[in-house]
């Protein structure tokens, strides 16, 4: 069971009685599982060929990546800023069972064939990595909902701050061995077929970095600005957080007036 999937190899084929071909086997766990083995052909003569062995099941692909953090955030209505912060990365894909393997046919007057292996259980999903965490800017003037006149200053900024580094994903589980076909009297009677090995779970995908810190003169939201005649001494944009094999944060935001 991972993450509330149960991840399955396929049940090998039972051997054939006297005479008659052996079961095929299962597949495994959709949608990376893989597919049965043909049951050995039963008949009055011996050596009798084995079941066809199950085939592997596919690996899970890697999760998706994290968005980065945006430029900029945005201010509740009480005026506290909230950091943009970037995106977790995705859960990867479970890996598929093996198939099961093909059951052994039986010789005419004298046995049945061997039974089969089954499939190898799929390996579970790495986890994603989380989202870097964004930083803090430096404003100089602020107002939510609210009217704002502004002439005749100098307002000035500090820089922005650094945005986090993101997370890897984790790396996903190893498949499972598939189990070996039995052999008894073989070739006289067919021998079954190993089961497939499952298939590797994916790593999860890299989370996004946070988003660099602004430094912006003015920022007006959900209200209305008049603004004339100020001197802007604004800082930098704070770095974007970076995000190994993902996607980085954005630099934030500089400008005058938001």
């Amino acid at each position: 069971m991972c993450f509330g999937t149960t991840l399955i190899g396929g049940a090998g084929g039972q051997g054939g009685p006297a005479g008659a071909s052996g079961q095929n086997g299962n597949p495994g766990n959709a949608p990376n599982g893989g597919t049965g083995g043909a049951g050995g052909l039963g008949g009055a003569t011996s050596p009798l060929p084995p079941g066809e062995n199950g085939q592997n099941g596919i690996a899970g692909t890697t999760g998706a990546a994290g968005s980065g953090g945006d430029a900029f955030g945005g201010f509740s209505s009480f005026g506290l800023y909230f950091r943009a912060d970037g995106s977790a990365g995705a859960l990867g894909q479970h890996g598929g069972g093996g198939g099961g393997g093909g059951g052994g046919g039986g010789l005419a007057g004298t046995g049945g064939g061997n039974g089969a292996g089954s499939g190898g259980t799929g390996g579970c999903a790495g986890t994603g990595g989380g989202g870097g965490s964004g930083a803090g800017g430096s404003f100089g003037i602020v107002g939510v909902l609210s009217t704002l006149t502004v002439t005749g200053n100098t307002i000035a900024t500090g820089n922005g701050g650094a945005g986090g580094s993101a997370g890897s994903g984790a790396s996903g589980g190893l498949g499972a061995a598939g189990g070996l076909g039995a052999t008894n009297d073989s070739p006289q009677v067919g021998a079954g077929g190993n089961g497939g090995a499952g298939g590797n779970g994916g790593a999860g995908g890299p989370g996004g970095g946070g988003g660099g810190g602004p430094s912006i003169g003015i920022v007006s939201q959900g209200g209305s600005l008049a603004q004339a005649g100020n001197v802007f001494v604004l800082g930098n944009g704070g770095a974007g957080g970076g995000s190994a094999g993902g996607n980085a944060g954005s630099t934030g935001l500089r400008t005058q007036v938001h």
